[in-house]
Parts: C-alpha cells; structure tokens; sequence
C-alpha cells in the first residue's frame, strides 16, 4: 500500500483482497480507491458501501440507523456480562429492530440474563419497553 490514506473501511477491503487472492495493493486516483496487481496485471478497485433503505411511518431511512442501536446493545452487554458468564455457557441473544429505549432495555435486560444463569436450560423470551427479545441458553 502506499502512503496515501484510505477511510479505514478502504484500508480493510483492501488488505482483505491482498489476502484472498494474493495481490498487491496501492493507492489510485479516487475514483479508483485503489490498485490491484495479480498475476502481474493491474486492476482498478472502486470500494462503496452499499445501504439498505427501509420505509416506516417514519419514511424512508438507511437500516444502518435502526441497526447500529441493537449493535450497540449487544456489545454493552457483552461487556456487561461476560465476567459473570462460565466458561461452559453461553447465550445467543435475538435482538430485533427498532429497539425502543436502549440504555433502559440494556438495564432491564442485563438483569434478566444475569438471573438466567441461574435457571435451566432453554430457550425464553421477554418483552422490554415493547421490544421482544428471544433467549437461547
């Protein structure tokens, strides 16, 4: 690569090709993001991210807006919770979109799944703050 700054998601896809196919990578124009040379060939790469819309009551908006709070969620709680978790368990959380209310679900539900550890195996679900999230221990 060379030493011209790509955005990091750039940086990224760019060391993942190196990788996969075993190429080289420099640093194009923008347009291209970059260079690819395999087999001693050059190839112009273009890396875009690429959003989804959905459409609600509320309009139309990327679904990365709706996903990044249950993204958020989900790693609060692994930080939260991953001290109080034994090595032999595990649980596989289901969050769903739009989760109303992240920093009071995240409270409600850590308390919910710290009491879990201490029932029996299953699967369960609970309802916080009209969002429904299914356990699986």
């Amino acid at each position: 690569m060379s030493s011209c700054v790509l955005k990091p998601e750039e940086e990224f896809v760019a060391h993942a090709f190196c990788r996969a196919l075993g190429a080289q990578a420099r640093k194009g124009e923008d347009p291209p993001d970059i260079y690819l040379t395999i087999d001693g060939r050059d190839v112009a790469v273009e890396i875009t991210r690429l959003a989804q819309y959905v459409s609600d009551q509320n309009g139309h908006r990327p679904r990365l807006s709706a996903d990044m709070p249950a993204f958020r969620l989900a790693n609060a709680l692994n930080d939260d919770l991953s001290p109080n978790i034994p090595d032999c368990s595990h649980f596989i959380l289901f969050l769903k979109t739009p989760i109303v209310n992240p920093r009071k679900t995240r409270g409600a539900l850590k308390a919910f799944l710290l009491a879990q550890l201490e029932e029996t195996n299953g699967g369960i679900a609970i309802v916080i703050l009209s969002s429904t999230f299914d356990l699986q221990r």
